[in-house]
């Protein structure tokens, strides 16, 4: 029997790590960049792909390095308490 290879697992705790923690701190509270946390996440999480997909200001774009699933997991992470 053929194996069928599963999607890889998303972590989006290493991607943010990886990609977003130089500028929004290793604990989400912010350095150059802003906090992101979710009592300072007020907006629709379509927001937050739309930001991270296509840029904004200072932040640059990252539609063509991530994966849209991987930026709507990292949306969520950033949606949720850090633990």
């Amino acid at each position: 029997a053929e194996e069928v290879s599963e999607p890889a697992e998303i972590d989006p705790a290493a991607i943010f790590s990886s990609n977003c923690a130089r500028c929004h701190g290793a604990d989400r509270s912010g350095r150059n960049g802003p906090a992101l946390l979710p009592d300072r996440l007020t907006q629709a999480a379509s927001t937050y792909e739309a930001t991270i997909t296509n840029g904004s200001g200072p932040m640059p774009a990252f539609g063509s390095r991530l994966s849209a699933d991987e930026i709507s997991a990292l949306v969520e992470f950033i949606l949720t308490n850090p633990e």
